[in-house]
């Protein structure tokens, strides 16, 4: 006989246990997402088309971006790629000066860090020289670190590009000194390969013809002609364009924090390589009557020779006294027989080693006005004679 089965027994049987929901069909966004997820382990049209547009897309900002157009303008701003970078900004100032119309006259500094240590922001010097002056002047801080002959050669020329005859009068103030005379032609033409500035002239090439060397060649397509520097800033320059943090330059950054004690090392390779090349000094002088010969070209233009100012306890360590001396005296005979002007600023500003943050960079503050101060005094005195000259 069966086993009596209760009724609630058999209504529990007779009811089936519900189906589990089927998965709920995905956000679209949600669903873009998983396919270009599945792109990375197996082929994916979605991703494959993200990847060509955004590699299309970033080609055509890196060409827009790295045109002597762009750079010469308000985008320019982002090109350094910190506020150290004296390489980016010179680039930006000079492609700038070129494009600009010209409403005042313009004082251009050219140089090592040396000279850019020593008068710091542009705008410190514009005050002094309207205080001197009673003008309006645009200083230009074209000076980088370790700057090559090669590398003034092409900043001057086109910075200058927009000189006119009617245009106001330009001093272009280069310095000279010692630590020039590090730059043989090997070395000049060995960092003129480096392409550290954005900028390719006519000038810098003939230049690199005379020392000997073949310029590297040109097809008037900027990040073609400057692949190395274009490489160097572009990842940065394009990141502070998509973050809008334009770089804002730091001239006088070697005495940013304690003062420096000196390096025998460093001494010892400055001072052997004045000594090294002092009798071939002749070299430094033919590339200054290139330079006077190429800005005779451009109307309204004036050369000077600016002191580089270099600490006398670097100068007495090295016992450099009597080269000094001695280039010092040829320095000035050789810009009063050529009509140029040369200015013992460090000199004359009675600078002593404890002006210097190290043995080649003056100190931020009251060194740095008297040196401005020269400058302007300098400027004054040249303005004066040309005024004399002219029968005013």
């Amino acid at each position: 006989m069966a086993d009596p089965v209760s009724p609630a027994a058999k209504a529990r049987a007779k009811v089936k246990p519900a189906a589990k929901p089927g998965p709920k069909p995905l956000a679209w966004w949600r669903s873009d997402l998983d396919a270009f997820w599945q792109g990375f382990s197996q082929p994916s049209a979605l991703a494959f088309a993200f990847f060509c547009g955004s590699a299309v897309l970033s080609l055509v900002v890196c060409l827009w971006f790295f045109s002597e157009t762009t750079l010469s303008g308000w985008y320019g701003r982002f090109l350094p790629r910190s506020g150290l970078d004296a390489e980016g900004f010179a680039t930006r100032v000079a492609l700038q000066s070129a494009q600009e119309d010209v409403a005042f006259p313009r004082l251009i500094l050219l140089g090592t860090s040396t000279v850019a240590q020593a008068v710091g922001s542009g705008a410190g010097l514009e005050a002094t020289i309207r205080e001197k002056t009673g003008q309006d002047w645009r200083v230009l801080v074209l000076t980088t670190p370790l700057q090559s002959p090669a590398d003034q050669f092409a900043l001057i020329d086109r910075a200058l590009e927009n000189q006119q005859p009617d245009s106001p009068r330009v001093v272009v103030a280069v310095g000279f000194g010692l630590q020039r005379l590090r730059w043989s032609a090997d070395q000049t033409l060995k960092y003129a390969i480096e392409r550290r500035i954005g900028l390719r002239s006519d000038w810098e090439d003939a230049e690199v013809r005379a020392l000997g060397g073949k310029p590297l060649p040109r097809i008037g397509f900027y990040p073609w002609d400057n692949m190395q520097f274009v490489l160097v800033n572009g990842s940065e320059a394009l990141l502070r364009l998509v973050l809008n943090r334009p770089a804002t330059r730091i001239v006088d950054q070697y005495a940013i924090g304690r003062k420096s004690p000196p390096s025998d090392v460093l001494r010892d390779l400055i001072g052997q390589g004045i000594r090294d090349n002092f009798p071939d000094r002749a070299t430094s002088f033919a590339q200054i009557d290139r330079l006077a010969a190429d800005l005779a070209t451009r109307s309204n233009v004036d050369l000077v020779l600016i002191e580089e100012p270099l600490s006398p306890a670097l100068i007495m360590d090295q016992k450099l006294e009597r080269i000094h001396d001695q280039l010092s005296r040829e320095l000035a005979e050789y810009a009063a027989s050529h009509g140029i002007g040369y200015w013992p600023v460090s000199t004359e500003a009675q600078l002593t080693a404890a002006d210097y943050f190290d043995d080649l960079h003056v100190l931020v503050g009251k060194e740095q006005d008297r040196l401005r101060l020269v400058l302007a005094l300098h400027l004054v005195q040249l303005l004066a004679a040309q005024e004399s000259g002219n029968g005013n």
